[in-house]
């Protein structure tokens, strides 16, 4: 009876160990799911140098500005000289994007749709790599600022198909060029953050000159993968730059950020998002899992970040389990390990005696028969 007692606690011990292995399999899976929080290691490539991915996400009584961007790249070149880090080209040590939203009318002669609009400047596309379907993507350097990019959905609403490089759309009563048509991430974060309906992607100068150019659309969200020489030091620069006078809020692994009051209260959320799914990280979310789901900086996250936090979530959850899982066999294992040192010992303090003795003996006979 004894025996059949023990197998079956054996048994649940292995059962409990193979779940806990699972978890730590599905931790790994979710941790590489989202391409656009991995833009920094695909950058640095085989450079050696480190960078970290940090993005800024303005409130909406207090949208970011070109003119900021600009400024805070052109003191990038002295900052980095300030760590020695220089370059024959300096903007191999940084690249950046920023973009915003907005809803607007897209009109061909096969029909109109709303559209979703990611008003976006800089490497936009380098951090959300959407698969193209067909075409290409635009650039800050198109002389025109007339190219745009559409998502599945509104190429098949406006269209009936994907294959639409050149042709035309009417939006607001300028008409742009199709340039490419991309599709959505596929990973099920992304889909379940990803707005219904169509999307499209059009320049930020564009967008700009749609409103009558007489006052900035706003940058909801600034994006940039910056040479990292010390851990953190990325991110104060862009602190420094964007998050003066303002909270800087929840980072990714949930734990709160030195704050300054803005005048009104609110102030950019500047995050890290290099090693965001790592378990430290995971843990502080596992630590603050409901407090950080309330947002009280009036920011509204792009669907990409909004993915992330899910992500966050069920890592949060999986590494839970994996720790309930886990508790038992790793008690019992150390159990065996505490009892396995205590025998081990006990055999040792019994046979040190009878080594000494014996060596002993040995020489005390050597010596006689000498």
């Amino acid at each position: 009876m004894k025996i059949k007692k023990y197998r079956v606690f054996l048994g649940v011990l292995l059962a409990l160990a193979i779940l806990a292995g699972a978890c730590a399999g599905v931790l790994a899976w979710l941790s590489g799911r989202l391409q656009s929080q991995e833009v920094a290691e695909s950058w640095s490539g085989e450079s050696g140098q480190r960078f970290a991915q940090v993005s800024v996400y303005f409130p909406m009584t207090q949208l970011g500005t070109v003119d900021q961007v600009r400024s805070f790249r052109s003191s990038l070149p002295e900052k980095l000289r300030e760590v020695s880090l220089e370059s024959t080209d300096s903007s191999q040590m940084w690249v950046d994007a920023y973009s915003t939203e907005a809803k607007l009318e897209a009109e061909t002669s096969y029909g109109s749709a709303s559209a979703a609009v990611y008003a976006v400047g800089g490497d936009y596309f380098r951090f959300h790599p959407l698969e193209l379907v067909s075409g290409s993507y635009f650039s800050d350097d198109d002389l025109m600022q007339d190219l745009v990019v559409l998502d599945e959905d509104m190429a098949w609403r406006l269209y009936g198909g994907m294959d639409l490089t050149g042709k035309t759309v009417d939006i607001s009563g300028r008409q742009f060029t199709i340039s490419g048509v991309v599709r959505r991430e596929p990973d099920f974060a992304s889909e379940r953050a990803y707005p219904g309906g169509g999307r499209l992607y059009m320049s930020y100068a564009a967008y700009a000159q749609l409103l009558g150019g007489e006052t900035e659309p706003g940058i909801r969200t600034y994006e940039i993968v910056l040479a990292d020489p010390i851990s953190g030091y990325a991110e104060k620069l862009v602190s420094d730059a964007f998050g003066s006078g303002a909270t800087q809020g929840m980072d990714p692994g949930g734990e709160e950020s030195p704050e300054e009051s803005a005048p009104d209260g609110l102030g950019a959320v500047i995050l890290q998002n290099t090693g965001r799914f790592s378990l430290e990280r995971i843990f502080s979310v596992l630590g603050d899992f409901g407090v950080r789901s309330m947002n009280t900086q009036g920011v509204v996250y792009p669907y990409w970040e909004n993915a992330a936090r899910l992500i966050e979530d069920y890592m949060a959850v999986v590494l839970l389990l994996m720790l309930l899982f886990g508790a038992l066999p790793a008690l019992f294992l150390l159990v065996v390990a505490i009892e396995l040192i205590r025998r081990g010992w006990k055999k040792l303090k019994a046979a040190v005696p009878v080594w000494v003795e014996n060596r002993r003996k040995r020489r005390y006979e050597a010596r006689r028969g000498a």
